[in-house]
């Protein structure tokens, strides 16, 4: 019986080990932290900064033939989203000055400013995940559809 496994590629539960999860999902982090460090970059560049992460994450699926591109890119898209949330509550004080937001209506000045804070950047923080789970989500079905296009699919073994 042969036992030499070198050929036959790992599988991973994500589709992808961890490390590239973590890498394709590193991808966006320069725009995000250009972004709310208030760095202005040309037309071009701000472009390719936005769409060439999620494009190289739809591109990585479909080459690797990744049976539900769908599931690592809602896990990249995540991480993503940790990332924004952590860069955006970092930068929390550069972005808003000396004039952070307040609630309005009939909530105006009914919390502490340091509990309107705190109300203010749990809101960011989930945003911040939705916003990249929602990208994870529309790559993931870009994939799909582009593997089903394309007539990629996984290797019957």
């Amino acid at each position: 019986m042969n036992t030499d496994r070198s050929h036959v590629p790992p599988r991973y539960r994500l589709g992808l080990p961890l490390w590239q999860i973590a890498g394709l999902a590193a991808l966006a982090m320069p725009r995000v932290f250009l972004h709310d460090a208030g760095v202005s970059v040309p037309g071009p560049v701000q472009g390719l900064l936005v769409f060439g992460p999620p494009l190289v994450w739809v591109i990585v699926t479909v080459v690797r033939r990744i049976p539900s591109p769908v599931v690592p890119l809602l896990t990249i898209g995540g991480l993503y989203g940790l990332g924004l949330a952590l860069v955006h509550n970092l930068y929390w004080a550069d972005a808003f000055r000396d004039q952070p937001p307040r609630l309005g209506g009939n909530l105006a000045g009914q919390l502490s400013p340091a509990t309107e804070e705190l109300l203010f950047r749990m809101a960011t923080t989930a945003s911040s995940l939705l916003t990249g789970l929602v990208v994870g989500l529309i790559c993931g079905l870009l994939a799909t559809l582009v593997r089903r296009l394309t007539g990629r699919r996984s290797d019957a073994r």
